[in-house]
C-alpha cells in the first residue's frame, strides 16, 4: 500500500518543489542583482528574503513541510553571530525569514553559481577559502567587524558544510574568534531539518 499510494505522491510533490525551486532561484536572484544599485545593503537582503519567503510556502502548501520555532524569544535584536547546524537548504531559506538582516559567512565557490553567486555577491556575503587556514579566519574576523558595524548580523556554519542528523563535523574557530574581538552576543541555533530534506536528496517529506 505504502508504495502504490505513498510513494508516487511523494515523487510527484517533490517533483513539482524541485521545479518551483529551480524558477525562483534564478528569478529572485535576478530581482536581488537589479535592485542592487537602488538601496541599501539591508534593503538587498530584505529583497533576498523573497527567495525564502517563497520557499517556505510552496514547502509547506506543495510538500506538506512546516515548522516550528522554539526559543524565538532568544534571537537578538541587535547585530549579533549566529552559529547554526547546517544539514539542509531549508535554514538557508528559513533563516531569511526568521532572522533580522544578517550576512552570510560562505565557501567561495557558491560564488560562481549562476545568479545566485552574483546575488551572494551584491549582498556583501563573506566568502572564503576554507583551506586558507588563517587567512580565512583573518579574512571573517576583518570583514566580519565591517559588517556588524553596520548593524547587520553574520551567519556562519561552524561545521562548515553540512552534515547528516545526529551527526557532528569538526567546527571551525573563525566565528568564535570574530565573535570575541567584536565583542558580540553569539546566538546558537538547533533544527532538525536534515530529517525532511536531506543534503543531495530529491525526495521532500512532509512533517
Amino acid at each position: 500500500f505504502y508504495r502504490m499510494w505513498i510513494m508516487p505522491m511523494l515523487f510527484v510533490r517533490s517533483l513539482i518543489f524541485n521545479i518551483i525551486f529551480i524558477i525562483l532561484s534564478v528569478l529572485v536572484p535576478m530581482v536581488v542583482i537589479l535592485s542592487a544599485p537602488f538601496t541599501s545593503t539591508k534593503g538587498i537582503i530584505k529583497v533576498a528574503s523573497l527567495w525564502g519567503d517563497s520557499i517556505l510556502f510552496t514547502l509547506k502548501y506543495v510538500c506538506g513541510l512546516t515548522y516550528e520555532i522554539k526559543g524565538l524569544e532568544n534571537i537578538q535584536k541587535e547585530s549579533c553571530m549566529v552559529f547554526s547546524k547546517h544539514q539542509s537548504t531549508w535554514e538557508t531559506a528559513a533563516f531569511t525569514t526568521i532572522l533580522p538582516p544578517y550576512v552570510w559567512v560562505l565557501k567561495k565557490e557558491l560564488l560562481k553559481l549562476p545568479f545566485f553567486g552574483l546575488a551572494l555577491k551584491v549582498m556583501h556575503s563573506i566568502a572564503i577559502d576554507r583551506k586558507a587556514g588563517k587567512d580565512a579566519v583573518d579574512q571573517i574576523v576583518t570583514e566580519g567587524k565591517k559588517v556588524l558595524a553596520e548593524g547587520l548580523s553574520i551567519i556562519i556554519f561552524p561545521e562548515g558544510t553540512r552534515v547528516n542528523p545526529r551527526e557532528k563535523g569538526r567546527y571551525g574557530i573563525g566565528g568564535s574568534i570574530l565573535a570575541e574581538k567584536a565583542g558580540c552576543l553569539v546566538t546558537p541555533i538547533a533544527h532538525n531539518a536534515g530529517e525532511f530534506w536531506s543534503k543531495g536528496t530529491f525526495y521532500i517529506y512532509p512533517g
